[in-house]
């Protein structure tokens, strides 16, 4: 039920987040080409008031226990209802 908007490095998403009027919500990846980590776009995303950010990772197992509250961590790889899952449990998500 959401638009999906995908960018193809770290410093694209970053761009994008500037030119958006509104983001509801950031999945970004951690590990991402072009010198912009998700961290770094989370950041960006959250100097913006994008209310929902979360991070996504398919390397480093126990990733997903390092997360915040304010970041979490979903590991790859995930189905279609795992993300739905995650997004209801970790960001409280409903309207979809």
């Amino acid at each position: 039920g959401f638009a999906v908007i995908e960018a193809e490095n770290g410093a694209e998403a970053l761009q994008m987040l500037d030119q958006m009027p509104q983001v509801n919500l950031l999945l970004s990846d951690i590990v991402m080409p072009g010198g912009v980590d998700g961290h770094a776009v989370a950041r960006h995303a959250r100097a913006r008031h994008v209310p929902h950010i979360a991070l996504m990772s398919g390397y480093a197992p126990g990733l997903a226990e390092a997360a915040t509250d304010d970041t979490p961590i979903l590991p790859k790889p995930f189905t279609s209802r795992q993300l739905a899952e995650f997004l209801q449990r970790k960001i409280r998500l409903t309207e979809y």
